[in-house]
C-alpha cells in the first residue's frame, strides 16, 4: 500500500504517514501533529485499525479508508472491520467480500443466498434485510444501527445478541428462520403475519413492546426480562413459552389460536385468550405477590388450561359455548370459577382451593370438585344436564335467580367481586396489582 495513494484521498486537516521503524504500521495525524489512530498492514492484509487515546476519527475519514481498502482488494481482519464499519460477508466456496457503512446507508445490503454475514456499520438510523435473503446467517452484534427492518419472505438466521443500539426489530411476512436478542435496548419487536420464526428474548435492558401477527408458526421464547406488552394476533398456532419475566400489561392472544402457551413464573394481570381458542395453555408460577392473578377467555373456548402446578391464579373465567378442559388439581391458589352458559368442557377441581363457582344455565359438562375444603358456594342450574362430583351435602340451598340455585356450605361471606365477571375489561389489572 503506497502512502500517496491516500494523501490525496485525505481531508486537508490529516496527512498519512509510515511509523518510524516499522514498515508494516502507518500513523493518521492530523495538522497539528496530534495522533488520531493507527493502521497495521501486512501484504494484502489489513491487521488492524485503531483509535489513539480515544481520537475519533471523522466518519468521513473513515468512510475514505474503507473505500479505499475495499476498492484495493485487500483482506481485513475482523478487529479491523469492526473499526471501519465494513461488513464482512462470506460466500459460498469461503470467499469474501466487503462492504462499507457508506455504501450500505447509499444503496443497502443486496440479496444473498447461503452467504454469513457480519455488519460492522457506523451508525445508521435504519438497516434493511431485503425480501427473498436465503439461507444467511446475519451476525449484527457490532452493527450501530437502530431499526432493523426484514423484508418479507426472507430465510435467514439473525444474531442480535449484546447490540446496545438496536431500538427497533421489524420482521415482514412469511420470514422463515432464527432471531437471538439479548442484553438489548430494543423497544419494539413486530412480527409480520405467517412467520415460522423462532425469537429469542432474553435479559433485556428496558421492556420492549411485542407484537406478532397473525397465523404465527413459530416459537417466541422470554426469558429473565421485562416487556411491556404481548399481543399475539389470530390464527396462531406456534408456542409461546415465558420463564421468569415481568410483563406489564396483560398477554392478549388472538382469535382461532391453538397456540401452545407455558408460562413459568411470570408476572402480568392476566392472560385473555379470545374467541375459538384451542390450544394448550399452562402455567406454574411460584409463590409471588407479583404472580399471574386472572385468566379469561372469550366464546367457543375448546383447549385446555393446566392449572394443578400454579401458586398464583385466583380466578378463571370460561365465555359461551365452550368445550375446553380445565385441570386444577391441587391448585392452593384459584378462588373463583365463573363458567358462562352452554359450557359440555370438564372443569376439575379435586384438592384445590376454590371458594365459589358459579355456572351458567343451560349446561353439559362435567365439574369434579372431591376434597376441595375451601369450597364455600356453588351456583348451579336448576334444568340441566351437567353432572357435579366429589361435593357433600350443603347446610343450605337457596334460589339466586330464575336460573340457578347456590349451594352453601359454609357460613361466610364472600367479597362482591366474586360474584362480577370482569372479563374483559381493564379493571383487572387494578384488582390484581
Amino acid at each position: 500500500m503506497e502512502e500517496k495513494e491516500f494523501i490525496s484521498k485525505l481531508s486537508w486537516s490529516y496527512r498519512f504517514e509510515k511509523m518510524s521503524g516499522k514498515d508494516n504500521t502507518y500513523i493518521i495525524r492530523r495538522r497539528d501533529g496530534l495522533i488520531s489512530a493507527f493502521i497495521e498492514i501486512n501484504g494484502n492484509n489489513i491487521i488492524s485499525f485503531r483509535s489513539h487515546q480515544n481520537r475519533r476519527l471523522p466518519t468521513g475519514i473513515v468512510n475514505i479508508f474503507a473505500r479505499r481498502i475495499i476498492e484495493k482488494g485487500y483482506h481485513i481482519s475482523d478487529e479491523a472491520a469492526i473499526e471501519l464499519g465494513i461488513s464482512v460477508i462470506e460466500l459460498e466456496g469461503g470467499r469474501y467480500t466487503y462492504i462499507s457503512s457508506e455504501h450500505i446507508k447509499k444503496y443497502g445490503l443486496s440479496v444473498y443466498e447461503n452467504s454469513q454475514f457480519h455488519i460492522n456499520t457506523l451508525l445508521l438510523s435504519k438497516l434493511s434485510i431485503p425480501s427473498d435473503t436465503k439461507n444467511c446467517t446475519i451476525d449484527f452484534h457490532q452493527a450501530k444501527v437502530n431499526r432493523l427492518i426484514i423484508k418479507k419472505d426472507t430465510q435467514a438466521e439473525i444474531d442480535l445478541r449484546e447490540n446496545f443500539f438496536i431500538k427497533e426489530v421489524l420482521i415482514g411476512d412469511n420470514f422463515v428462520g432464527k432471531i437471538y436478542l439479548s442484553e438489548n435496548n430494543i423497544k419494539k419487536i413486530k412480527v409480520g403475519k405467517n412467520c415460522s420464526a423462532e425469537i429469542v428474548y432474553t435479559k433485556g435492558r428496558i421492556a420492549p413492546k411485542i407484537y406478532i401477527g397473525s397465523q404465527f408458526k413459530g416459537y417466541l421464547q422470554l426469558r429473565n426480562t421485562q416487556i411491556k406488552k404481548i399481543r399475539i394476533a389470530r390464527d396462531s398456532k406456534g408456542k409461546l413459552r415465558v420463564q421468569n419475566c415481568i410483563i406489564k400489561e396483560p398477554i392478549d392472544v388472538g382469535k382461532n389460536s391453538s397456540l401452545e402457551i407455558d408460562l413459568s413464573t411470570v408476572y402480568c394481570p392476566y392472560i385473555y385468550l379470545r374467541k375459538d381458542y384451542s390450544g394448550h395453555l399452562k402455567e406454574d408460577g411460584q409463590p409471588n405477590k407479583q404472580g399471574i392473578r386472572a385468566i379469561f377467555t372469550d366464546n367457543d373456548f375448546s383447549g385446555q388450561i393446566d392449572l394443578s402446578l400454579t401458586s398464583t391464579i385466583q380466578r378463571l373465567e370460561i365465555g359461551k359455548n365452550s368445550s375446553g378442559n380445565v385441570d386444577s388439581i391441587g391448585c392452593k391458589s384459584i378462588e373463583v370459577i365463573k363458567i358462562d352458559s352452554n359450557f359440555s368442557g370438564e372443569i376439575d377441581c379435586r384438592e384445590s382451593s376454590v371458594v365459589y363457582m358459579s355456572v351458567e344455565t343451560p349446561c353439559q359438562g362435567s365439574f369434579f370438585l372431591s376434597d376441595a375444603t375451601r369450597l364455600a358456594l356453588l351456583s348451579l342450574p336448576k334444568m340441566s344436564k351437567h353432572k357435579i362430583f366429589g361435593v357433600g351435602k350443603p347446610l343450605s340451598f337457596s334460589p339466586s335467580d330464575k336460573n340457578n340455585i347456590n349451594y352453601k356450605f359454609k357460613e361466610i361471606k364472600l367479597p362482591r367481586i366474586y360474584f362480577k365477571s370482569l372479563r374483559p375489561t381493564g379493571v383487572i389489572s387494578k384488582i390484581f396489582n
